[in-house]
């Protein structure tokens, strides 16, 4: 956390060449693609399917609305 911080603060002072930050968030986009498709391995279908059609109904919409949160970000971003 504290690295982070660091490297937000070097950012913002425009220390940091642009070529690096953009390939420091290309870098950083990856990681965090990676460490949500690893939550999502680690959760067990075997338990999802126990909890029942409620927790379900729960998980199905919260994909949906962050899967439409991001379409509609990608939407803005083309015609800002």
């Amino acid at each position: 956390m504290v690295a982070f911080r660091v490297l937000a603060a070097l950012n913002s002072t425009s220390i940091v060449p642009a070529a690096v930050a953009c390939a420091a968030s290309e870098a950083s986009r990856g990681a965090l693609l990676v460490g949500d498709v690893a939550e999502g391995i680690k959760a067990s279908l075997r338990r999802l399917v126990a909890m029942g059609r409620d927790a379900a109904a729960v998980i199905v919409a919260e994909t949906f609305f962050v899967g439409l949160f991001i379409l509609l970000g990608m939407f803005d971003l083309d015609h800002a």
